[in-house]
């Protein structure tokens, strides 16, 4: 697991006898922005923890300890948001909080009723992150699109961690049938 304030952290960096780099991250972004993650194609091999697979006392607790909050920007045309006072982002943060409060006493009510976890927990998917395995042999384009002014915030500070990471890592040389590999197992 990453800590509070990590972003990335590179798992496996290797290169092949042919000079084919491939690297796994462990990737924290804010689960509202998965979708953004999924539409890099290049980026092969991604794997996340299903909020189905979470029990909702821990789910809670996890959200709790480690909120998303959004970068809040102002209306304005096209895709970025325009620069926001102080106060108007104290004011979002705090309704933020408070929003994240009554889906908690929500959720809560959901399984004291039966609800499932799989459904209750879908509830609590805007305030919270997700831990993704991500393997690829190709980060340019991600790096170019994500690490850009023009991205989401969100998304922009995970590929600027990573790729800084990616800049700095020294890849481990492999000879074929030797060494370790990026392989998931289940």
């Amino acid at each position: 697991m990453l800590n509070l304030n990590e972003h990335s952290r590179i798992i496996l960096d290797s290169i092949s006898p042919s000079g084919n780099r491939i690297t796994t991250f462990l990737i924290k972004i804010p689960k509202c922005l998965q979708a953004e993650l999924n539409t890099h194609r290049e980026m092969g091999a991604k794997s996340s923890v299903s909020s189905r697979a979470v029990p909702i006392e821990a789910m809670i607790e996890r959200v709790l300890n480690d909120t998303y909050y959004p970068v809040w920007t102002g209306k304005q045309a096209g895709m970025a948001g325009a620069t926001l006072t102080q106060e108007q982002i104290d004011l979002e943060h705090k309704a933020w909080a408070q929003e994240l409060e009554y889906i908690v006493s929500r959720v809560k009510e959901r399984c004291d009723r039966g609800i499932h976890k799989q459904d209750a927990n879908r509830l609590l998917e805007p305030f919270m992150y997700v831990e993704v395995l991500v393997t690829a042999t190709e980060y340019d384009n991600f790096f170019l699109l994500r690490d850009h002014e023009a991205a989401h915030p969100g998304l922009r500070v995970v590929a600027h961690s990573m790729k800084f990471q990616y800049e700095q890592s020294i890849p481990q040389k492999l000879n074929y049938g030797t060494g370790t590999y990026h392989l998931v197992t289940s």
